[in-house]
């Protein structure tokens, strides 16, 4: 059986980027405490898209995906699943929606995380809501290449329900003694559920649920207005390499430090898109809606559509953002490629100055500070 230490945990959390991102992290948290005082109801609408982002490409991870709009029906229930794609992500937006809502009630054990499982997977036709009692079962019930190198022991698989609640009594262990920060025991628990590899299926995205979980049980709570899933999809190759390195059985013993820092990251940059949504220089600088628009549009590495804007500024409503890019449009700031509802927006290609002549004093002012950094 495998054993669970986390006292090696205190040298990890010593690692000099670890620490950096973990008190970056900590920065982050408090200033979303501010904003989710203040800005409740452009949360409202924020807490919607990133549910549907995180569906998304949470499911996308594994090769499930169906066209957007259609992804909304299914999770808005205007219509239901008709193959077993669609079911995996009605099954993942039900399973994410039980973690949103209830994360303070739910107690960590295997019984929870079986729960989960189930509720992912309720929609398909065969029930593969079981942990797997054999070898042949465990090696030829993935058709993706991270189940593929699975090479558990027939001893192991037996154990496999033990070792899920000792991976959880170890984290559970890990908080109460407070030796190292939360943000790397729950990080360590999400690499050791992976390597254990409990279920017969969806390992990887009960995975990415579980790391949600633990986040919002300890007052993280950016996943909930910010699809974390999203920034892993954008390193997916990275995020690839290291679950096959973590579930390579030669490659022993397993090293928690490019897991660890690889999450880390990723929290990290959803909570800097979460401020950016809401302080996009910094706290005295007052934009006009026109500026904080273009600025969005300007820093977009392709053209964005309307409703790809309206996402990334909500505190601002649909009429408002339709004025801004009209207008911008009119002063030549922006301009419109593509057309009907593949109508996108990208900046109109001048020299520096011309933009600069073209906003308001107070929007040049903040220019100003902006290139101060």
């Amino acid at each position: 059986m495998k054993t669970f230490d986390y006292s090696k945990l205190e040298e990890i959390a010593k690692h000099l980027e670890i620490v950096n991102l973990v008190s970056d992290i900590r920065e982050h948290r408090g200033k979303q405490r501010a904003i989710l005082r203040d800005e409740k109801k452009s949360l409202e609408r924020l807490e919607f898209l990133s549910f549907v982002d995180a569906v998304d490409y949470g499911n996308s991870l594994d090769g499930i995906r169906v066209n957007h709009r259609r992804l909304q029906d299914l999770i808005t229930g205007v219509t239901i699943p008709q193959d077993d794609n669609e079911k995996k992500i009605l099954g993942y937006a039900e399973a994410l929606k039980f973690v949103e809502n209830n994360y303070l009630f739910i107690q960590m054990s295997a019984n929870h995380l079986l729960q989960l499982h189930r509720t992912l997977n309720r929609h398909l036709k065969k029930s593969e809501n079981h942990l797997p009692t054999t070898l042949d079962e465990v090696l030829s019930s993935g058709k993706s290449s991270i189940q593929d190198i699975r090479r558990l022991q027939p001893n192991q698989v037996l154990l496999l329900p033990e070792e899920l609640s000792k991976i959880l009594l170890t984290y559970q262990n890990a908080l109460d003694s407070a030796k190292v920060d939360p943000l790397i025991t729950i990080v360590a628990t999400v690499f050791d559920f992976l390597t254990t590899q409990p279920f017969t299926n969806s390992n990887a995205r009960i995975g990415r649920l579980l790391l949600l979980l633990l986040l919002f049980q300890n007052d993280y709570l950016v996943g909930k207005y910010i699809s974390i899933d999203r920034f892993i999809e954008e390193e997916n190759q990275r995020y690839q390499t290291l679950l096959f390195e973590l579930l390579d059985p030669h490659t022993q013993p397993k090293n928690y430090i490019p897991f660890v820092q690889f999450t880390l990251e990723i929290i990290e940059k959803a909570y800097s898109d979460f401020e950016s949504r809401f302080c996009p220089l910094d706290s005295k600088t007052k934009l006009s809606s026109k500026y904080r628009i273009y600025e969005v549009v300007k820093h977009a590495p392709e053209p964005l559509k309307k409703e790809t804007i309206l996402t990334l500024v909500p505190e601002y409503s649909k009429k408002t953002v339709e004025r801004k890019l009209g207008e911008l449009v009119k002063d030549n700031e922006l301009e419109k490629v593509g057309k009907g509802r593949a109508t996108a927006y990208t900046p109109v290609q001048k020299r520096p100055v011309d933009v600069y002549r073209s906003l308001t004093q107070t929007e040049s002012n903040a220019i100003r500070i902006e290139s101060l950094h």
